[in-house]
């Protein structure tokens, strides 16, 4: 981009082609806890995609090269927020509902936490991609262009990202 009207026109039209996906991933890496955090990823993504633009290659196509910024962004955020309480908007969102059974309800909440505890102790890699798959509902296709990954890589990830939270969660005598 050489600059001009023109350039922000292409340069605001990517933004919005890739936006939501950069958040999503950012969020995915994150934890949903982290929605600003993730908010502040993909800008700094797209600050450093408008800088780095004139570099670019092709070697690879922009959306995985913007992916791969997003990846590189979001896991060294990850490292920066450090581990604290797990207490999440998807906890919230899944909490039920007050006029439930009051024993169903303190065993689902404590399910829930524990599973959201497990996931935070996966690699940052299954973490995303369980995340992205079950409660973003990305399907295996969109995951592999997040990643700039095959599908059939993707699904390996999902498989052994299931395996080892389903080990986490044995070890904490929690039922998957």
């Amino acid at each position: 981009m050489t600059g001009g009207a023109h350039d922000d026109e292409a340069f605001r039209r990517l933004v919005e082609s890739y936006q939501e996906r950069v958040l999503r991933l950012a969020a995915s890496i994150l934890g949903p806890r982290h929605r600003s955090a993730a908010e502040d990823v993909a800008q700094e993504v797209f600050l450093r995609v408008f800088r780095g633009l004139p570099q670019f290659r092709g070697d690879a196509s922009i959306g995985t090269w913007i992916y791969r910024i997003a990846w590189t962004v979001a896991v060294t955020a990850r490292e920066q927020l450090g581990r604290t309480e797990r207490q999440t908007a998807l906890d919230e969102a899944m909490h039920v509902h007050s006029g439930d059974d009051p024993m169903a309800t303190a065993i689902d909440s404590a399910r829930r936490r524990a599973i959201l505890e497990a996931m935070e102790e996966l690699p940052h890699l299954y973490r995303s991609v369980l995340h992205l798959h079950y409660w973003l509902g990305e399907d295996v296709a969109g995951i592999a262009a997040l990643l700039g990954a095959p599908a059939g890589t993707v699904k390996s990830y999902l498989h052994r990202g299931r395996e080892r939270l389903k080990t986490l969660l044995k070890e904490k005598g929690t039922r998957w």
